[in-house]
């Protein structure tokens, strides 16, 4: 019997022994609400490549908190901000990332000490409201709006500035460009029809009064219609045409009496 007792004593004290020896440690007083310190690395289920790891010097350098598979980020690299978004798989700094002012690293030279947001290598980046996707930007530079409106400048209250329905850009002092496009949709919206044998060309007695009682060419909007809703590039440019195939037939025709006139007048 009291070798037993000798044997559970010695049990019991080697078990408080182990116990003692793999505890966790912390630093500070010994009341509910003071901080508590520990140095080295704090880890959940693993190491660095796990579940969580925290330390003061992660793979850029400088504080560093990581969630493995799906999971997030957040370390200094060079002193600057750095959040970090990785899918699973995605190694190293090549997932979707959010620095500040980033000074050395793989963003610095696009980056230039500013607010950055860049997606994974290869991957596009997407902005969107009420769950969906509204602007993304993809990983060759393009970007894509899927619908509303593009404002770009200080909107004004006036009747342009209002912006009407039915357009999709605006852009405040104008637009420099070295080359400009403009689409048509029909043939009809060009001005080829003037040389319909149906078309009915005025004579200019009739664009004489529309001038005297308008102060503008017939189907070409006065200056106050331009104030008030703007020019379509396209339809000027065919309303142009047209003003300048009229007067080629004008021409024409006024040529034609002019040659009947030179050979009235050698009979």
């Amino acid at each position: 019997m009291k070798n037993i007792k000798k044997l559970f004593s010695v049990l019991s004290l080697a078990t408080i022994c182990l116990a003692d020896a793999n505890a966790q440690q912390f630093s500070g007083p010994s009341d509910l609400t003071s901080d508590i310190e520990r140095s080295g690395l704090v880890k959940i289920n693993g190491g660095y490549g796990d579940k969580l790891f925290v330390s003061g010097g992660g793979p850029g350098g400088g504080g560093y908190l990581y969630l493995s598979e799906s999971g997030l980020r957040l370390n200094s690299f060079g002193s600057r901000l750095r959040l970090g978004f990785h899918d699973s798989g995605v190694s190293g700094f090549s997932g979707s990332m959010i620095v500040s002012e980033e000074t050395a690293g793989n963003t610095s030279s696009s980056l230039a000490n500013n607010l950055g947001i860049f997606a994974g290598t290869g991957r596009t980046l997407v902005l969107g409201a009420n769950k969906t996707k509204q602007m993304e930007f993809s990983s060759a530079g393009d970007i894509t709006i899927a619908s509303g409106t593009l404002r770009i400048g200080t909107l004004k209250t006036n009747s342009v500035n209002n912006f009407p329905t039915g357009y999709r850009l605006y852009v405040e002092d104008g637009i420099l460009t070295e080359k400009l496009k403009v689409g048509l949709k029909t043939t009809s919206d060009w001005s080829d029809y003037v040389f319909a044998s149906d078309y009915k060309l005025l004579s200019l007695s009739e664009v004489e009064r529309f001038i005297k009682a308008n102060k503008h060419l017939p189907d070409v909007p006065s200056a106050e219609e331009v104030v008030r809703t703007g020019i379509d590039v396209a339809q000027m440019d065919a309303k142009l045409l047209q003003k300048i195939e009229e007067l080629t037939l004008y021409v024409i025709e006024q040529q034609k009496q002019i040659e009947e006139l030179k050979a009235m007048m050698k009979k």
